[in-house]
Formats: structure tokens, C-alpha cells, sequence
């Protein structure tokens, strides 16, 4: 898909809000299954596994003004996976 890495970080952040709401505050339940996705959220979001299987790689290439997009748009890397 296009935009991993921002949807990545959308998941991760998502995934927090839900351990956190329904952590009670014990310290056994330190370590729970939607903190592990959040974590594995974060490694799609920082590897960018868009460029691998997704469109971000192709997105990146469309010319526009003669120059690739993200070399037109430098800010557009942080999106792009």
C-alpha cells in the first residue's frame, strides 16, 4: 500500500492508546500482546517496508516538474515508506 510508514505510525500510536486504557496499573501486566504490536507497528514504520511490497516506491519515482517527487518535495521521505 502507499503511505506504510504514516500508517505505521497511526497503528503504533493506536496500539498504545489500547494497552494503555486498559492497563490497571499492575506491574505483572507489564507486557501485554497490543504493546508488542505496537512495537512491531513501530520496526514496519522505521524499516519502511513500503518500498519493499508497497506503492511508496513508485510513488517516489513520478516525475513532476522534471524531477522525481520526493526530490521536488524532500518532506514527503518521512511519509513515504
Amino acid at each position: 500500500g502507499a503511505f506504510v510508514r504514516l500508517a505505521a505510525l497511526g497503528g503504533a500510536a493506536q496500539m498504545l492508546l489500547f494497552y494503555l486504557g486498559g492497563w490497571a496499573g499492575d506491574a505483572l501486566a507489564l507486557f501485554d500482546s497490543t504493546l508488542v504490536y505496537a512495537v512491531v507497528f513501530l520496526t514496519v514504520a522505521a524499516f519502511g517496508a513500503g518500498r519493499i511490497l508497497g506503492l511508496d516506491a513508485y510513488i517516489e519515482r513520478i516525475e513532476v516538474g522534471g524531477r522525481a517527487l520526493t526530490e521536488r518535495f524532500p518532506k514527503l521521505r518521512y511519509v513515504l515508506g
